[in-house]
């Protein structure tokens, strides 16, 4: 690791790393001008204050390397601390200043960086009644905390176009690539190989998408679909009237067609998807029946993506919404949730919302004191940093 200064990028150095087996990616590739990004120059900033304090002179190499010597054994692991822990911040301000000098002090304490690695597992949890599929996606974030977003913040304040444009949009869209593809390979999986199919699913938090939807129209004759919000129903009604302005999930659909091996039939899927979406329902999470006043029968499975820890302030309230979905299930029915650990914002468009942080062992805890019994978890490491 280093910062890019002439000395350390020069031909040789780079031909001296690379025979000492230093290349490729044991070689952090580094932006220019970026010498906050190595706390190293913070420590040699401070040993050379400490050997040339008060102007002291050296007559000598040796003289000077014995200097050297007792000033790094003086220093504090305090001292090594400071220009460590803040980290997280540090990348904030240097992204946000193109590269340039920050001030690392500044404000620090109020950003972190969290990043889980998790590979896929196979715990089980006794349960009674229902089963889990549970596919996390496990966010690494250069993120600033924030309080969960009030339900009339999303009213006033979401908006469905720039959420789509942000994450989804074809090219360009955050979440397009590796992310899209676990999910789509994994709903695919679960709705074919997995052998979770019925009569009815109900898909809870649906918001302005339907990629969730494309490999389970496959195996359920009807759909629930339900949000909280009348910005997202409205463009949901869109994509299912096949209205000029709904958003384009053509690329998405391609690629569930091609996991299904038929690739030049996307038209057909589109139209099937459409064909099986009987309802489109408002829905409140926090609500002991979160389709208050409609009574929704049982269904073979409930479906949620990205839903509840925007929803939910904390694991408690969490559970809470679990238990309540046993109602809404029927006995040996399915839930599956996409949801995301440790990451505690997502922003559309200019607008940050909160979402609940939380780790992967809360939310098994949580699914073991609602009920469920998990029967497949999958996870992916995603990083992205926000500007």
């Amino acid at each position: 690791m280093h910062d890019n200064a002439p000395s350390h990028a020069t031909k040789n150095t780079s031909e001296s790393l690379a025979a000492m087996g230093i290349k490729g990616n044991k070689l952090m590739v580094w932006p220019p001008s970026s010498p906050d990004l190595n706390p190293i120059e913070n420590l040699w900033k401070i040993i050379k204050h400490k050997i040339y304090e008060g102007g002291r002179p050296f007559t000598s190499k040796q003289q000077l390397w014995e200097e050297i010597l007792t000033s790094c054994k003086e220093i504090q692991a305090e001292t090594l601390q400071k220009p460590t822990s803040p980290m997280d911040a540090r990348i904030v301000k240097v992204i946000a200043k193109k590269g340039s000098y920050v001030n690392i002090s500044e404000n620090a304490e109020e950003q972190r960086i969290v990043m889980v690695l998790d590979h896929p597992g196979g715990d089980r949890i006794n349960s009674q009644r229902h089963r889990l599929v549970h596919l996390q996606s496990i966010c690494g974030q250069i993120i600033m905390a924030a309080p969960i977003s009030s339900p009339q913040t999303y009213i006033n304040e979401f908006n469905s176009k720039d959420y789509f444009e942000t994450y989804y949009a074809a090219g360009s869209g955050m979440m397009i690539g590796e992310w899209t593809d676990f999910v789509l390979r994994n709903l695919h999986e679960t709705f074919t190989i997995g052998g979770i199919r019925g009569d009815t699913l109900l898909d809870f938090g649906t918001g302005p998408t339907i990629y969730q939807l494309l490999s389970a129209c496959e195996v359920f004759d009807k759909i629930i679909v339900s949000d909280f919000l009348e910005q997202n129903r409205a463009e949901l009604q869109k994509w299912l009237k096949k209205d000029p302005d709904a958003f384009d999930w053509t690329h998405i659909i391609k690629f569930v067609c091609e996991l299904e091996g038929n690739r030049e039939d996307y038209e057909k899927k589109a139209e099937k998807l459409r064909s099986k979406v009987k309802e489109v329902l408002k829905c409140d999470a926090l609500k002991r029946n979160p389709y208050d006043p409609v009574v929704v029968p049982p269904v073979d499975c409930l479906l949620s993506c990205l839903c509840l820890e925007a929803a939910c302030k904390d694991i408690k309230s969490f559970c809470e919404v679990l238990k309540n979905f046993k109602d809404l299930i029927k006995p040996g029915g399915h839930i599956v949730l996409i949801s995301a650990l440790n990451s505690t914002y997502y922003y559309v468009g200019k607008t940050y919302f909160g979402s609940m942080c939380t780790k992967k062992e809360e939310l098994e805890a949580a699914f073991k004191e609602a009920g469920y019994q998990i029967e497949k978890k999958r996870c992916i490491l995603h990083v992205w940093i926000n500007q």
